[in-house]
């Protein structure tokens, strides 16, 4: 449409499209076995139809885990580091993680004032 913005298609909307719960649709996106293939064919194929992708953000909120993992480091310019996020990068989206990378600075005490900071969405681990 020119001049409107398309807004993504929600989960309601997948339930609304497929003539199901919300629920419905989440246990249908999280593969579990609790669905029939009927039913699980008309969810994915409203969810094809409407080109939804869940928001990950809602997914971590939801889920009550952040799926981030932390990283402090030293120095971030050596070889050594750098071959190392790659691996703790790679190994960690295989497992659907984000990675925040954090320079630590040798001031002493740094990284514990830094890990009891009361951030938003809290790591799921350091």
């Amino acid at each position: 449409m020119v001049g409107r913005l398309m807004r993504k298609p929600t989960i309601q909307d997948v339930a609304r499209r497929a003539g199901v719960g919300v629920g419905t649709v989440s246990r249908v996106l999280n593969n579990h076995v609790a669905v029939k293939g009927v039913t699980r064919e008309t969810v994915l194929k409203a969810i094809a139809d409407l080109e939804y992708t869940p928001n990950p953000h809602a997914r971590r909120i939801a889920g009550g885990k952040s799926y981030t993992i932390s990283v402090l480091l030293p120095v971030l310019t050596t070889e050594f580091y750098t071959r190392l996020l790659d691996g703790l990068e790679a190994a960690f989206q295989e497992a659907r993680y984000d990675v925040a990378i954090f320079p630590c600075w040798t001031a002493p005490g740094w990284s514990v004032t830094w890990a009891r900071t009361p951030w938003p969405i809290r790591p799921t681990g350091w």
